[in-house]
């Protein structure tokens, strides 16, 4: 307990400090709204990202086996 005791600081230093770190944290976001706003492109259309797969050219050939039956 006397190792936690040289280490406590007063709780309005704790809350100090949170209150600059989210006031850093509204600046910031604020700044990123800002940029996205002054950068933003209506015409711009997304990508679409294609999903390919790999199989063996006799994946199906199994398959038609069973039908065939």
């Amino acid at each position: 307990m006397a190792d936690c005791r040289a280490i406590e600081r007063p709780v309005e230093e704790l809350e100090a400090a949170a209150a600059v770190e989210v006031e850093s944290v509204n600046q910031f976001v604020a700044e990123q709204h800002q940029d996205l706003l002054v950068s933003f492109d209506p015409n711009i259309v997304r990508l679409r990202k294609r999903l390919k797969i790999f199989m063996h050219p006799r994946a199906f050939d199994d398959l038609a086996d069973v039908d065939g039956e």
